[in-house]
Order: C-alpha cells, then sequence, then structure tokens
C-alpha cells in the first residue's frame, strides 16, 4: 500500500511538472513575429502563385527558423514549390524589445481601421519611427512560389484557396494563413485595371521594374506605373536609365510599365507637408525632393508635360497631407499602402468629399479634378511591405493601353477606385447626350429628367449597397441593396430631376468590396 502511494505520489509530481512545463511555454514570448497578407489575389490561368512573408524580431536568434509545412485544406502542398527554402531570413532590429514589435503592429492595425485615438496616433507614429530607424539586419522576405500545375487537385476560378504555412524555431511553432483567391479583374472594352503607386529597386523597393511587372501581371493588371523617390532615382542612373528600364520591363512582360515618380513636398521652413506622385512626366526637372511648397510641386507636375498630372499620395496616412488650399491636382488616394478601413466614413473618404466640394467650382472651367485613386504603394521585397495589396484604379482609356491614353485618363480623373478589383460605373443621359464618369454635364435646366445606367461587375460574391450619392452624401438619386456574383455582368437604370445649380455625383459600392468612381458634373 505504501509503494503504491509513493507511485502515485510521483505520478502527480510528474503531471503536475509536465502541466506547469506546458502552461510555461504556452505563455513563454516568440522569439519572431510574422508579417504577411490575409488575401492575395491571382488570375486562374497564372504560372505561380507568390505569397511572400518577413520575419521579425529583436532577439539573437541561435539558429535559423525553417519552414516546417505548407498546406491548403490540410493537404500537404510542399512538393508544389518551385524552391524550398532550407533556412528562412529574419530582420533583427536593436534597441526595441519584442514587447514594442507587438504594440507596433496592434497600433499599425488600429490606426489602419481609424479606431486610433490622438495618444495612440501619437504613440504610433513614435514606435513606426523607431522602427524605421532601428534596423539592425535587413535579411528580407520569404517568397513561397507555389506551382499550381502541381498541386494534387484542380484549381477553380472564383474559389478561395487557405494556404497554411508552419514556421518552426526551436520548439517553437507559428503558423500563418494566406486566402488564395483565384479570379480574374474585370474588365471591358472601355475600362482597364491598372496599378499607379510602386517602388523599385531604382529607390526603396527591392525587386526590379520587370520583377514588379511580372508580379502584377500575375494578378491581372492591364498597366503598371513606377513611382520611384524623386531623390533616389539620380542614385541609380538617373531619368534615362530609369525610363530605359521601364520600356525593357514593357518589353519583356507583355505589360505596359511607365516611368512616374513620388515627390515630398516641404513648408517654408521645410517641415514635410506630404507627397506627391507625378504621372505622364518626361524628366525629374523642377521634381526635387523636400524643395518645393505643395502648390509648386503640384504646379511643376502640371507644367513638366502636356499630360502629365499630379496625385495627392496617401492623403491621410503617413505622412498626412496638410495643405488643403492647394489646386490643379487631378488625383486623391482613397485607398493606399496597408489601410484597413474603406467604409464612407474612413477619413481619407471624408476628406476626399470635402475636396470635391471646395473644388466643385474648379470643374466645370478646368480638367483637373480630385479623381479616385486607389494604389498599392508597394515597396517591393521590403520586410514591411512582403506582397502587394491588390488595390485596382481603373481607367477609361477606351480599351487602350497606351501612354498617351493612360495620362490622359489620369489628368482628366476618368477613374474608378476599386479594393478588391471590383468595377462599376455609371453615365447620364438626357436627350440623346450622354457624359460619363469625370465628365462635366453643362446647361441642364432645372427640373429636367436625367437617365440612369449603371453596371456593376463584382470580383467577389455576396450583398451589396450600390448608391449613388448627390454632393456631399446630400442625397442618394440611386440605391439598391441585393445579393451579386463574382464574374458576372449587371446592368442597372433609374432616373432623377435635377434641381438646378452645380452638384457632383459619384457611385459608391460597399459590402465584400468598395468601389469608390470619379463623379460626374452638372450644372445649369
Amino acid at each position: 500500500m505504501k509503494k503504491f502511494l509513493v507511485v502515485i505520489t510521483i505520478l502527480c509530481l510528474i503531471l503536475g511538472m509536465v502541466t506547469t512545463s506546458g502552461a510555461q511555454d504556452s505563455n513563454k514570448e516568440q522569439n519572431f513575429i510574422v508579417v504577411t497578407s490575409d488575401r492575395i489575389r491571382f488570375e486562374p490561368n497564372v504560372d505561380s502563385w507568390n505569397v511572400a512573408f518577413s520575419l521579425l524580431t529583436v532577439l539573437d536568434l541561435k539558429s535559423k527558423p525553417v519552414l516546417k509545412s505548407v498546406s491548403i485544406n490540410g493537404v500537404d502542398v510542399k512538393g508544389s514549390l518551385a524552391v524550398v527554402p532550407s533556412e528562412l531570413p529574419v530582420n533583427k532590429f536593436k534597441g526595441l524589445t519584442m514587447a514594442q514589435l507587438k504594440r507596433w503592429n496592434e497600433l499599425r492595425k488600429a490606426y489602419h481601421k481609424g479606431t486610433l485615438n490622438k495618444d495612440g496616433l501619437t504613440e504610433f507614429r513614435s514606435l513606426n519611427k523607431a522602427l524605421k530607424g532601428a534596423m539592425e539586419k535587413a535579411e528580407g522576405i520569404v517568397e513561397l512560389k507555389v506551382d499550381p500545375s502541381k498541386l494534387p487537385f484542380s484549381i477553380e476560378k472564383g474559389k478561395i484557396y487557405p494556404l497554411q504555412v508552419e514556421i518552426q524555431y526551436g520548439q517553437e511553432v507559428q503558423t500563418f494563413t494566406t486566402e488564395v483567391f483565384i479570379q480574374s479583374i474585370p474588365s471591358d472594352s472601355s475600362w482597364i485595371p491598372a496599378q499607379l503607386h510602386v517602388h523599385s529597386n531604382f529607390s526603396d523597393g527591392k525587386k526590379t521594374p520587370l520583377e514588379i511587372a511580372n508580379t502584377y501581371k500575375g494578378m491581372g493588371y492591364k498597366v503598371v506605373y513606377i513611382t520611384d523617390h524623386t531623390d533616389l532615382i539620380p542614385q541609380h542612373g538617373g531619368w534615362s536609365s530609369y525610363s530605359q528600364a521601364m520600356a525593357n520591363a514593357s518589353s519583356a512582360s507583355g505589360i505596359p510599365v511607365y516611368p512616374g515618380a513620388e515627390m515630398t513636398v516641404v513648408s517654408s521652413s521645410g517641415a514635410e507637408q506630404g507627397d506627391l506622385l507625378a504621372y505622364g512626366i518626361v524628366s525629374l526637372t523642377g521634381l526635387e525632393n523636400r524643395t518645393y511648397g505643395p502648390q509648386e510641386g503640384i504646379d511643376n507636375i502640371w507644367y513638366n508635360s502636356s499630360l502629365s498630372s499630379a496625385t495627392i499620395a496617401h492623403p491621410t496616412g503617413e505622412p498626412d497631407w496638410l495643405d488643403w488650399s492647394v489646386v490643379r491636382y487631378s488625383g486623391f488616394e482613397l485607398m493606399s499602402g496597408l489601410q484597413l478601413n474603406f467604409a464612407d466614413g474612413a477619413s481619407p473618404m471624408v476628406r476626399w468629399r470635402s475636396e470635391l466640394t471646395r473644388l466643385l467650382p474648379d470643374a466645370f472651367n478646368y480638367i483637373y479634378r480630385p479623381s479616385a485613386h486607389a494604389a498599392d504603394d508597394w515597396h517591393s521585397g521590403q520586410w514591411y511591405d512582403p506582397n502587394p495589396q491588390g488595390y485596382v484604379t481603373f481607367l477609361n482609356t477606351s480599351g487602350s493601353t497606351s501612354k498617351s491614353a493612360v495620362d490622359s485618363a489620369l489628368l482628366r480623373g476618368k477613374t474608378v477606385a476599386s479594393r478588391d478589383g471590383g468595377l462599376g460605373y455609371f453615365c447620364f443621359e438626357r436627350n440623346g447626350t450622354t457624359k460619363y464618369i469625370g465628365e462635366t454635364f453643362t446647361g441642364v435646366p432645372t427640373n429636367s429628367k436625367i437617365n440612369i445606367y449603371l453596371t456593376f461587375k463584382p470580383v467577389n460574391s455576396g450583398t451589396y449597397t450600390i448608391k449613388i450619392y448627390k454632393d456631399n452624401k446630400v442625397s442618394e438619386i440611386f440605391s439598391q441593396t441585393g445579393s451579386y456574383s463574382s464574374g458576372v455582368t449587371y446592368n442597372m437604370s433609374g432616373s432623377f430631376i435635377f434641381d438646378g445649380g452645380q452638384h457632383y455625383y459619384y457611385l459608391y459600392i460597399s459590402g465584400p468590396d468598395y468601389i469608390y468612381s470619379t463623379p460626374i458634373y452638372v450644372s445649369n
């Protein structure tokens, strides 16, 4: 009996030790964090699914983490990888703690959801600056290139494949899942999908223009504008080399790649005022970084060529745009970078409507308008930016991808901004005259009936609400809610009575995707 009690006592002690050890392991601080995307969209017939991630730490790891497994719905797909990395690179920061890394990530998510208060915003920006300045060893990202033809099952258009990755470091195993969405970006004889804000190895990106072109081609884009920083392009051969690299990437990839630029403007005291994107430019003359004020920077882009235009980049992102008295800009980034809130109450959308209202008289006198843009701001291959976000700006070029057609559409505001790639657009018709997005409809008598014709091509299936707003959400001239399927084209119609004066009307679609159009402007 005593011997039995001793055995039981020993077993209890062992079990207690195991339980305690397990609890300690579960509460043990992680050795690294994983940065990746929740979802990536690819064309149905793409040769490779490129899913990238980065590992961040502040610790001196004794060895490199390894790739433990790659699976889809529990099915091992590691054999479909073009290359199976033996060790994974880790990006190490100095002078920070893992708690600060995690806090930064929490604040970043809250920031892009628009839920940060003033104190939280101050803390986030402080940590963000600390992270970017504390890099000790940047080893880069991991790219998993999955060959769909080698998967042990057939790939179906319109389906989502949850790609689960396990990473092991000693006894620690971390798991993340990226949804691979197989669907084409819709387009038609008028509208083409474009990517308008991306950085290559001519500035602070890590990939070549050709690598960027192939990435976006695999995602279904028809045009790419690379917008490297004006202070860094000269360090990599200057405008001539830069432009030639875009031409070479166009020829090799099969989709047009055009040279643009991004410049920072400053106040008279040298304080940063925000960033501008330049399209249609033919040189960097007058676009020197941190040299010009906001309006002077816009004007220098405006006069660069007959088809050049300026866009305000990430207007309520980091850095914010600070001068809201400027004129003569043609684009406004409603969706940019790591933004997570796309509803019409988000800060970029609120500011955009304010600008539409402020600049309404100019719309009838000039060709520039604050048109709706969406762009990734992808710093290709960087640890903080492993994958493209997948935003789309649709351009009404009558289907052309020529540089003159693209630049003209950007200059004149013939654009639709889309979070995931769904396409929505509308036109107004009265007495045989039709006006499209970005155009003005003048000489319309008060109390006239105007017909509405609307097209919606969702990339995601689900329930959507489709509205056309008058002015700053003063009223709705069209509203419809229903279930819509991916890959189907829906045509709708309606009408409204024009009440006179000067007004703008824009399309807003919300649901599994978010879509905004540049307005149609109507006046007496």
